[in-house]
């Protein structure tokens, strides 16, 4: 059974493809039973997404692609910011990827909403972490 975990909707600026009604129906087309959002620094899609989803009777997976640095706090040209995703596991998950993205928007803010690894370990749980993409933390250096 094959599941896009990584998709960005029309909440991804400059990076979405398709709304979530697209992504649904072209899943439900292919009869795949699961698909994922994974917007860029946001989670501001995935009731549309999910209300679509159970609609079509097809099982949202909930998550978002974060932006992550060493340390948050540090805000300078050139910072070494790598994306990682996060996929929702529980109620618990949803709580820390929120607790995480409000603090990334307020104090992590820098030309995007930032993590760090500190803060990501002190919430990562209830979260799948995928490496994601080119741009992942795991393909930069150190």
């Amino acid at each position: 059974m094959f599941c896009h975990l990584h998709n960005h909707t029309e909440y991804s600026i400059l990076d979405g493809f398709g709304t979530a009604k697209q992504y649904i129906a072209r899943a439900k087309e292919l009869n795949q039973k699961y698909i994922a959002i994974t917007d860029h620094g946001s989670i501001d899609g995935i009731l549309k997404f999910q209300r679509e989803a159970v609609k079509q009777e097809i099982i949202p997976i909930l998550g978002c692609e974060a932006y992550i640095v060493k340390d948050s706090r540090i805000k300078q040209k050139g910072d070494d910011r790598g994306h990682i995703t996060l996929l929702i596991k529980n109620q618990n998950g949803f709580e820390n990827l929120c607790k995480m993205l409000t603090y990334a928007n307020l104090e992590g803010f820098y030309y995007r909403p930032r993590i760090d690894y500190d803060l990501l370990y002190d919430n990562c749980e209830g979260l799948i972490i995928l490496t994601g993409c080119s741009e992942s933390f795991i393909a930069k250096d150190g």
